[in-house]
């Protein structure tokens, strides 16, 4: 908030403490009259009244699957990099920490699948607890869910950004990270319209800011039984095994009575 004098801000201090609750400005030197920067800068607090226990010890530190506007995660709260206070960042080995930073998409995903099913594939992903069970520290930035989609923009509900946006929003984060004094990112991605985008992004992290970066793509050395030979040879988009991963996933935003098959490729073969 600004204050056109450092008079009022006092008054707003002296209010918020009359009541319980600790008030700091981090941009107090912005105020329009010059400002200065308070001795007593310190994070907002609320009262005690208004403080909502931990969950305890043993209960599920995931988000909910219910209802809400948050996008459906099954990263471990422990995990989530954004469930962090900058104090918990600034405790963490910053060498040997692994951050992972998600890119998907929100576009067109057949009759029967929700335009989110790259974001909730990526969300849903295993690929943490693998880097777990090796014993490597890492935690997951919140997923870049905008990825370049142009080639669904004539489906309605798809919304794409350019290649420039894309490149810009991931070399940004990647300076951010470099910032707080991490040495490792993953860039792991589950959108084929970002994947050239990603991988020249991660050589240009490297080579500008010494970043050790790593690409990965969906699962790579994943086996995926029961898949048609028909879904092997030509399917590409909201087949089969997108279909699976959200079925266990979220069966609940799948719709089985809008199953089409329309395989592009077999019909151009056919016709040359």
């Amino acid at each position: 908030m600004r204050f056109t004098t450092e008079e009022r801000l006092n008054e707003l201090i002296a209010y918020c403490r009359s009541i319980g609750v600790f008030v700091a400005n981090p941009h107090v030197n912005c105020l329009e009259d010059g400002g200065r920067f308070r001795a007593d800068n310190i994070q907002l607090r609320p009262s005690k009244s208004t403080i909502h226990a931990a969950p305890e010890s043993g209960q599920d530190d995931q988000l909910s699957q219910t209802g809400g506007d948050a996008m459906k995660t099954w990263i471990p709260d422990a995990r989530n990099f954004a469930y962090l206070t900058w104090k918990q960042v600034d405790a963490l080995p910053r060498e040997s920490t692994l951050l992972v930073l998600p890119t998907a998409a929100i576009e067109q995903h057949g009759h029967h699948l929700p335009l989110a099913t790259d974001t909730l594939i990526n969300n849903s992903a295993r690929q943490c607890a693998r880097a777990a069970s090796c014993g490597v520290a890492h935690l997951r930035i919140a997923t870049v869910c905008y990825g370049k989609s142009n080639e669904h923009i004539g489906f309605p509900g798809t919304l794409s950004v350019s290649a420039q946006t894309f490149l810009a929003v991931v070399r940004d984060i990647g300076s951010s990270v470099v910032a707080s004094g991490f040495r490792k990112l993953v860039l792991y991605n589950t959108h084929g319209g970002n994947t050239s985008l990603v991988d020249v992004m991660a050589r240009d992290l490297r080579a500008e800011f010494g970043l050790r970066t790593f690409s990965l793509f969906g699962s790579p050395d994943a086996t995926f039984d029961g898949v048609s030979k028909q879904e092997r040879t030509y399917g590409f988009h909201a087949g089969e095994i997108e279909t699976a991963y959200l079925l266990h996933a979220a069966p609940e935003l799948v719709r089985p009575d809008e199953y089409t098959a329309n395989y592009i490729a077999l019909s151009m073969s056919r016709n040359c």
